[in-house]
């Protein structure tokens, strides 16, 4: 509906609601090309930036399940729950990369974001820039949601969240909180995490622009 207004503002910059969509798009391809079929598992465990963003709607065009990994987890816990969950692919940031390395053996592997070089895994903008801004074919089914229990009284656990069939429980949720249609969003609170996740959603139902630092920062979040 807007297609020129601003989707995201991150530490990188500003992208509109059609530079998401075709880049989305660009990397949901690239992401079938590279092997991530309908109802894989991906996943995802990235800070607060469009590559979280990107990820997940791209991941969500193919009909493949997102499972959010916790930036908080160490590498034991990222190990056992990617066994539990068997994920096809895994994107993350490349500050990860080593808590990732025994979870991410034998799958697909790609960096969100990096500071420096991403080493052997490709990056998100690879694929972006390497993949057709066509809309993908429409899945065959609807992704599932996967957030995961924080893991402090034993192994983190999946909550799984089927994506819903009506806005009813969005409009339950804005009758008590009065987010409107348009409106700049800055969302704190990490996106992997249910909270967070919530924002994140709603806003896309509202177009709203979505303010994302990589690191909270009380006094940035206050300047923001």
């Amino acid at each position: 509906l807007c297609p020129d207004a601003t989707a995201i503002v991150d530490d990188l910059g500003s992208l509109t609601f059609d530079d998401v969509a075709r880049r989305t798009n660009a990397l949901a391809n690239s992401l079938a090309a590279a092997g991530v079929r309908e109802g894989d598992g991906v996943g995802i465990m990235c800070r607060n930036h469009r590559g979280f963003v990107e990820a997940t709607v791209a991941t969500a065009k193919l009909g493949a399940d997102v499972l959010y990994l916790n930036t908080a987890f160490a590498g034991p816990q990222l190990a056992e729950v990617v066994e539990r969950e068997q994920p096809r692919a895994l994107i993350y940031d490349e500050e990860f990369a080593g808590l990732l390395e025994r979870a991410g053996e034998g799958r697909l592997r790609f960096v969100a974001w990096h500071d420096a070089d991403p080493g052997e895994d490709p990056s998100l903008d690879e694929l972006i820039a390497a993949g057709s801004e066509k809309l993908p074919s429409p899945p065959g089914r609807v992704g599932r949601t996967v957030i995961l229990t924080s893991g402090t009284t034993g192994a983190p656990k999946g909550a799984n969240r089927e994506s819903p069939q009506s806005l009813d429980p969005a409009m339950s949720l804005l009758s008590k909180i009065p987010l409107k249609r348009g409106q700049t969003t800055h969302i704190a609170a990490p996106l992997f995490h249910s909270w967070g996740f919530a924002h994140f959603t709603i806003g896309l139902m509202l177009n709203s622009t979505l303010v994302l630092h990589r690191r909270f920062d009380p006094e940035a979040s206050l300047a923001a």
